[in-house]
């Protein structure tokens, strides 16, 4: 990976949430949050999740982070931080808060935590147990989808990746018409659709058949997802169920078709949030496994 430090997103912000329980990767997510689980580097360096995301983000320029955070976890991911910090191995964005998610209400209300923090200003949202690799000689992933950002005035930029047609019940789909090199306007999403859906109308021509774009874990939204979350909480009211990310972004979609788009990163992701998917990434990022999803 080509390390690129750049002030492109100086001014904004970004979010973490880590707050889901790991209930997949139980007994160890009863002590440990699956943020902190370990890392190896190909260099043999020993870092957790978080402190990866951490460092990508930094490598971006933005100094501002909040981590979403369930209750019980501050004390265990502050602490690693700071010994992060007196280590001065490896650099971390300057100002890091910690935002409460007090109950397990979906991975959208966990980005409405952030809205004050956000300020109505662009931010960088990442899945917290998603690590990614780029491909050889290529800036980060996290890199690649701010930078396309930037250079356009959209509502969204959404990372995505190629995967097989194998993995499309577990994660969120599109399609769109390309722009330019590997940024395509949105013009379609789809969470976990089935095979069939997906052969109408997810498929596209600049990808193999039986391949398709699937959500990478980073996204780029201005400030209008938030209102997007805050109809899926009324939508959902007082029944208990979760406020999915997902569903507003189905939301901004629909209001701003011209101004969503998606980016092509040059790399792979590796979701980290079941014994295999930890397994796969583990590998693959100390250099060990290049098998693709």
């Amino acid at each position: 990976m080509v390390k690129v430090k750049s002030r492109i997103m100086s001014s904004y912000k970004a979010v973490v949430p880590i707050a889901g329980k790991g209930t997949r990767l139980e007994p160890m997510t009863k002590v440990v949050p699956k943020a902190l689980f370990p890392m190896v580097d190909r260099s043999k360096k020993v870092r957790a999740v978080l402190q990866v995301l951490l460092e990508e983000i930094g490598q971006v320029g933005i100094e501002d982070v909040a981590v979403i955070i369930s209750s019980g976890q501050k004390n265990t991911v502050k602490a690693y931080l700071d010994v992060i910090r007196e280590l001065n191995a490896r650099t971390l964005p300057s100002r890091i808060c910690f935002l409460e998610q007090k109950e397990p209400r979906g991975f959208g209300d966990a980005v409405i935590r952030a809205r004050e923090f956000v300020n109505d200003e662009p931010f960088l949202l990442l899945l917290g147990d998603h690590i990614h690799i780029s491909n050889p000689g290529k800036p980060s992933c996290v890199y690649q989808v701010v930078e396309a950002f930037r250079r356009g005035n959209h509502r969204a930029v959404v990372g995505m990746y190629d995967v097989d047609e194998s993995v499309l019940h577990t994660m969120g789909i599109a399609s769109g018409k390309l722009i330019e090199d590997r940024i395509f306007r949105c013009t379609e999403f789809v969470e976990k659709p089935s095979l069939d859906l997906a052969k109408a109308r997810l498929t596209m021509d600049e990808l193999p058949n039986g391949r398709y774009l699937g959500h990478c874990g980073i996204y780029v939204f201005d400030a209008k997802i938030f209102s997007c979350l805050e109809q899926e909480r009324l939508s959902v009211g007082h029944s208990g169920g979760e406020i999915e990310l997902a569903a507003a972004q189905a939301r901004l979609l629909q209001k701003y078709p011209e101004d969503y788009y998606l980016y092509w990163i040059e790399g792979r992701a590796y979701d980290m949030g079941t014994p295999e998917g930890y397994l796969r990434t583990f590998a693959a990022f100390g250099g060990i496994d290049a098998v693709k999803a």
